[in-house]
């Protein structure tokens, strides 16, 4: 890898992000924001939102589009549009 990583972004979290497909910024989303975030994916989870989504992707032709994306959840929404 050609460009110089910072501190926080050392190999080990850049192996992690490819394993498991997110990466976790500490003190990126502020606190105040925290809870409503967890309940959102919660809700996203457990209702089968999430489900639904991914099949809708990987077959549209089959399930159409999904009744709702995870960015019309307000605190979604919220956290896509943060200054930071």
């Amino acid at each position: 890898m050609s460009e110089q990583l910072s501190p926080e972004l050392d190999e080990s979290v850049l192996e992690q992000f490819h394993e498991r497909g997110y990466l976790v910024l500490p003190g990126f989303i502020p606190s105040d924001s925290l809870t409503p975030l967890e309940r959102e994916v919660d809700l996203w989870v457990d209702s089968g939102l999430r489900k639904r989504s991914i099949a809708a992707a990987l077959e549209p032709d089959v399930y159409g589009a999904p009744d709702m994306v995870e960015i019309e959840l307000a605190a979604h929404g919220e956290l896509a549009v943060h200054p930071r």
